[in-house]
């Protein structure tokens, strides 16, 4: 994958915005594709947008190197979190060129007359493989669409989901609602937008969860958060009731 980024350097921090947040038109993805394919034809790269913020980077030969997950370089990563492997250089120094060649790229330019994040920078890395399965996944994200599970677009609300599955035909037993609303919060640092999320989140999804348990429509809820605090929350009808647990108050670390 070769995906792009916004990135800004302090003498010691990066902070490192994915694409899906600063607002890629699929001109701009295609255009910018269209001409790194032409400035690597001599090492015959071949860059392709599978959509707007996810861009695939095609090779004549496997290069030895590994990266980790755009998803994990986000926000503020450690300085020395480079590749590794024999070719490791070689990767060190593509992202420095690519740097180099979309800073003066027109689109850049318009960009920043515009007001808007500059795309200045390609996070080339491998392939991730995906463990969570279900009947149905909802979700608005770029990496849910090479789900070989059954999709549907994320919906508002639990009515909406109940709403949305109905349509479908489908009986569902085990259904995974993927939302990344948080993600951008992570990425910026800003407290008062997860806040924000968060009781919009109570209002349309944790309180109406837990009204479903309690009439029993829903048999169990898993509530899974990754990343360094990450952890899952399973509830059922009758875990409320659970007197001899002492209470523990959610603080993100489960």
């Amino acid at each position: 994958f070769a995906s792009p980024v916004w990135q800004q350097m302090g003498m010691h921090h990066v902070n490192i915005i994915s694409g899906e947040f600063i607002g890629i038109p699929k001109e701009e993805a295609q255009r910018l594709c269209a001409d790194l394919s032409a400035f690597y034809q001599d090492k015959d790269w071949q860059f392709e947008p599978l959509c707007e913020s996810m861009w695939l980077l095609s090779m004549s030969k496997i290069e030895d190197w590994g990266a980790e997950c755009v998803l994990d370089v986000c926000g503020q990563p450690e300085m020395d979190g480079q590749a590794h492997g024999e070719d490791a250089v070689s990767w060190l120094a593509m992202q420095t060129e690519i740097q180099m060649f979309l800073h003066t790229h027109p689109i850049n330019q318009a960009r920043e007359q515009q007001g808007f994040p500059e795309i200045n920078g390609l996070w080339l890395w491998n392939d991730a493989d995906g463990t969570q399965s279900a009947d149905i996944v909802a979700s608005d994200s770029a990496w849910a669409r090479f789900s070989d599970t059954p999709k549907i677009n994320a919906p508002y609300d639990l009515k909406a989901w109940f709403e949305m599955v109905q349509e479908t035909g489908s009986t569902v037993s085990d259904g995974l609602i993927f939302l990344d609303d948080l993600v951008s919060t992570l990425q910026t640092g800003d407290v008062w937008a997860y806040k924000d999320i968060l009781e919009s989140w109570e209002t349309r999804w944790f309180a109406p969860l837990l009204d479903a348990l309690a009439s029993g429509r829903l048999k169990t809820v898993c509530i899974a958060t990754d990343g360094e605090n990450g952890g899952t929350l399973e509830i059922g009808r009758r875990s409320k009731w659970a007197f001899w647990r002492k209470a523990k108050p959610f603080n993100g670390s489960w």
